[in-house]
């Protein structure tokens, strides 16, 4: 089974002219229905600019795919109450596993991102085909937990991903030019959507946080460094599918070398920082050695901070300079930090940046629950490939 390459986030924004095809009208009336939910078919009309009897016919091939059910009606105004619909999310699920954290998450998902079942499995030392059939055991078991037929299946990986589902390098997991996407779906007899977990992450910032912006730069600090891109809307992904990996460039000066921001600051590179200073060992999950030492000794901590602050805005300034993103967001176990952490890469970027830019750059963590995020935003993908809905 042959996989099916990802699209960007770009919704459809105006009716089908007439060399359109119906496909295309029936795409802007199901985004309709998935974002304003529960509404009418006038309101349809009203907010789409299509005729009564195109929204009318839309509608009744959406209800017969099971897609769009009727859930109840509005109060009436005058004459006959309106019936409202509503896409069918319980009896349209999907699947996701997100690869990025310390324990790969896979979850069971309604349309409307309710999480039905959740499976954890702690990665160990797998790597290589050993991953590979992990994810495959994932999917078959939360397969088997979803009531009808998922959707398809989306993969939240570290590393380069291409459209077509090809991981060309994630370190961590030890692939290379592996065709993940083909692979799984040999396997599982799933249409597959593989994405880069800071990509994932972005989106799910996106459309799902409250950032009232077009453009966001989101950069996800865990195992590895990595950072998603959003601008006018579109998620940007380069022309090798490599936006956003700043974490692999030697730019922060040290005594004798220039390291990468994942050097400085992935969780393991802070956690073993921290034990340093601390005069402790660093031992097990990094994540959880920061949270039950990042209070020990006040002095220590807010050293460590100052670092990383400068750390962050040493590579975050060429990209803000380059890209004018006003909205920075920093996302994973490096909340643990706070506002301190914030202020300090606040002042790093002032120090880099012309005055007019700096101050109109904000940052923040993210809005949407670190743990959660990189499953939110692989869902957002099968829903764009399988519904055409984001």
């Amino acid at each position: 089974m042959k996989q099916v390459s990802g699209k960007d986030l770009v919704q459809v924004r105006t009716k089908a002219s007439r060399s359109d095809t119906r496909t295309q009208n029936r795409q802007f009336v199901l985004q309709q229905i998935f974002s304003e939910a529960p509404t009418s078919r006038a309101e349809i009309v009203r907010s789409t600019g299509l005729t009564a009897a195109t929204v009318s016919d839309l509608v009744a091939d959406l209800m017969a795919e099971g897609i769009v059910t009727e859930v109840g009606t509005a109060p009436s105004s005058g004459g006959k109450p309106p019936t409202l619909v509503d896409i069918d999310a319980p009896n349209l699920t999907l699947i996701v596993v997100d690869l990025s954290g310390s324990s790969w998450r896979g979850e069971l998902r309604t349309a409307r991102h309710d999480v039905l079942a959740t499976v954890k499995i702690p990665h160990g030392d797998r790597r290589g085909d050993d991953v590979v059939r992990t994810v495959i055991e994932l999917i078959d078991e939360l397969t088997a937990a979803s009531p009808v037929p998922p959707l398809g299946v989306g993969v939240g990986t570290p590393g380069v991903v291409t459209d077509s589902g090809v991981v060309v390098e994630a370190a961590n997991l030890g692939w290379s030019n592996l065709p993940l996407a083909d692979i799984l779906a040999d396997a599982t007899g799933h249409r597959i959507q593989v994405v880069n977990d800071a990509r994932a992450t972005a989106v799910a910032e996106f459309l799902l946080g409250d950032h009232a912006t077009g453009n966001l730069l989101v950069v996800k600090f865990g195992r590895g460094v990595g950072s998603g891109i959003i601008l006018d809307r579109n998620v940007y992904r380069g022309e090798s599918s490599a936006a956003g990996e700043i974490g692999h460039i030697a730019v922060i000066p040290r005594a004798t070398e220039h390291i990468t921001l994942e050097q400085a600051a992935s969780t393991t590179a802070i956690a073993r920082q921290l034990g340093h200073d601390l005069g402790i060992p660093f031992s097990g999950r990094p994540s959880r050695f920061i949270a039950a030492h990042v209070d020990d000794d006040a002095a220590v901590t807010s050293g460590l901070v100052a670092r990383l602050g400068e750390d962050i805005a040493t590579v975050l300034a060429s990209v803000v300079g380059t890209l004018d993103v006003h909205r920075i967001v920093l996302s994973g176990p490096i909340t643990t930090f706070g506002d301190a952490l914030l202020g300090a890469v606040d002042a790093g970027l002032a120090r880099r940046l012309l005055p007019a830019l700096s101050a109109s750059v904000t940052v923040s963590y993210g809005h949407v629950d670190e743990k959660a995020a990189v499953a939110s935003g692989v869902a957002t993908y099968v829903l764009r490939q399988e519904l055409g809905v984001a």
